[in-house]
């Protein structure tokens, strides 16, 4: 599909290329680390990726989460 700023310019798949992108994330906390510090940082990214997913308004990120 093409991007709707660039749509003079044919997507990959137009011109007989498939690629698969993607990429990994992670965060990390020191193994002393309290669990309720633990469960704050991930309620805060919890809401933060669910921020991003409503702006993308990509339906297929959210089998990642």
């Amino acid at each position: 599909m093409r991007s709707a700023l660039y749509s003079g310019i044919p997507a990959l798949k137009e011109n007989g290329m498939d690629p698969v992108i993607g990429s990994f994330h992670a965060v990390f906390a020191p193994k002393a680390t309290s669990p309720g510090v633990l469960s704050t940082l991930a309620g805060a990214l919890e809401r933060t990726v669910n921020v991003v997913l409503i702006r993308w308004r990509e339906p297929s990120w959210t089998s990642c989460i």
